[in-house]
């Protein structure tokens, strides 16, 4: 009768988990760019056709977040000086 042994497997053929974590020995390993960049975003911006109006948006609130974050200091700082 044959045994059963758990074998572990080779970190390469490993599939990237949920959550982007890696494991094993491949953990440690640079992680690839893409070789052309444009060409790659410009392929990933196609892939979402569909949602363009909605990122356009998305980005637009995250500018507009930062600039709120950054804005914030100075409005108090101007409340206490009037205020003063």
């Amino acid at each position: 009768m044959p045994e059963h042994r758990q074998t572990t497997p080779d970190p390469r053929q490993m599939i990237r988990r949920k959550g982007g974590k890696r494991r094993g020995a491949d953990r440690f390993a640079p992680i690839e760019k893409p070789k052309n960049m444009r060409r790659t975003l410009r392929r990933l911006w196609g892939y979402f056709a569909k949602e363009k109006k909605t990122l356009i948006l998305v980005f637009a609130l995250i500018v507009v977040d930062c600039l709120v974050t950054l804005l914030i200091p100075y409005l108090l700082a101007w409340q206490s000086m009037k205020s003063g």
